[in-house]
């Protein structure tokens, strides 16, 4: 059964949902040049994810402990003003942090714990993706925010058929949907998109009246 409605810009508690939008203008604010500060500031501010926990993935940063560091490295390759898309591609460069996709993710209203932080918290998420240790394995769940609009404590059997080309498999003692890699490296970027293209798929075709 579907459940329609016109979507929002807005949680239930009013906030405007963190857009790539907002984080631009915190970063072209300023008419100098931008600080490592500055860049984690303005991704605190606008999406509440602490670049400082993250850890540096590109190789030629990999000797950088801290991220900041790994930023300011990066800015003072190019000594003319950044913007806030090349800002955005950097994040996502050093860190795997893809702020554009994690703005989708507040729409399709799916929750993210990834990298040992909240990255998408949204009290009108309806499912939950966490993944573990180094993104080896993924876990799925359905939120309390779900369970009590639908009086549904069982994984939709949508979602569980949805997912299972992917290679997501069914724990019916825990409702969850769980993903590990066989061969335990990370899961790749479009293995990623894929999962959650596939559950914002039946969110807004299933249940986008909750």
């Amino acid at each position: 059964m579907s459940h329609k409605k016109t979507s929002t810009e807005k949680s239930e508690k009013g906030k405007p949902l963190p857009t790539v939008e907002a984080l631009d203008a915190c970063l072209d604010s300023s008419d100098v040049a931008i600080t490592s500060s500055e860049v984690c500031e303005a991704v605190k501010s606008v999406f509440g994810i602490d670049i400082g926990l993250a850890a540096v993935l590109h190789a030629d940063y990999a000797d950088l402990v801290y991220p900041r560091a790994a930023i300011e490295k990066y800015l003072k390759q190019d000594s003319t003003r950044t913007d806030g898309s090349e800002i955005r591609t950097m994040i996502k460069l050093l860190f795997g942090i893809n702020l554009v996709g994690i703005a989708e993710l507040y729409k399709d209203r799916i929750a993210l714990y990834s990298k040992n932080q909240w990255i998408v918290k949204n009290d009108q998420a309806l499912f939950l993706v966490r993944t573990g240790k180094k993104d080896i394995d993924v876990k799925i769940l359905s939120t309390p925010y779900f369970q009590k609009q639908t009086n549904l404590s069982e994984m939709p059997l949508s979602l569980q058929q949805a997912l299972a080309p992917l290679g997501y498999s069914y724990n019916e003692k825990e409702q969850t949907l769980d993903y590990i890699d066989p061969d335990g490296q990370p899961v790749s970027g479009q293995f990623k998109v894929q999962t959650m293209k596939t559950i914002a798929n039946i969110v807004h075709t299933e249940y986008d009246g909750l």
